[in-house]
């Protein structure tokens, strides 16, 4: 039979590919990754960017559960802001906390300590250390000089 024109024959896919590609979803699914160079909307502020990635990934996040994350990060008065008005610092806070607020058993860290302060290095290390408490696998590229206080906590 031949295809009509503008339309495309599917190959069937044999049983093993589809298992292959079930199994790569359900391995994206389960990998939160926390960019290097944060990656926000320009119109959501801190608490809305949360609350859309929670509810993406099927997580009904309370206010206090969102709160608490926020709070944990340093990022508590500004949780309402956009942040297209924070400075790098402000925005890798902001991306840490919404690589943290979905489900994950493997966590994905490239550079995460650019732009923090001392504060927020210190943040982001107990919230790493409580990811790998409760059995996430945490892998963290990092060329800083406090590199090895990263693999010395976790």
């Amino acid at each position: 039979m031949a295809a009509r024109k503008g339309t495309q024959r599917r190959r069937p896919q044999s049983p093993g590919r589809r298992l292959k590609t079930a199994m790569s979803r359900e391995a994206r699914a389960a990998t939160s990754f926390i960019p290097d160079n944060p990656v926000l909307y320009d119109d959501l502020s801190v608490r809305e960017h949360l609350a859309y990635i929670a509810s993406l990934h099927g997580v009904d996040a309370s206010e206090d559960e969102l709160h608490s994350l926020i709070d944990a990060i340093g990022l508590a008065p500004r949780a309402d802001d956009l942040p297209a008005r924070f400075s790098r610092g402000l925005r890798q806070k902001a991306a840490i906390a919404v690589g943290l607020v979905r489900p994950f058993g493997l966590l994905l860290v490239d550079e995460p300590f650019v732009g923090l302060d001392v504060q927020g290095r210190e943040a982001l290390l107990d919230l790493l250390d409580h990811a790998h408490a409760i059995g996430a696998a945490i892998v963290v590229v990092n060329v800083a000089p406090f590199a090895p206080a990263v693999g010395a906590r976790l």
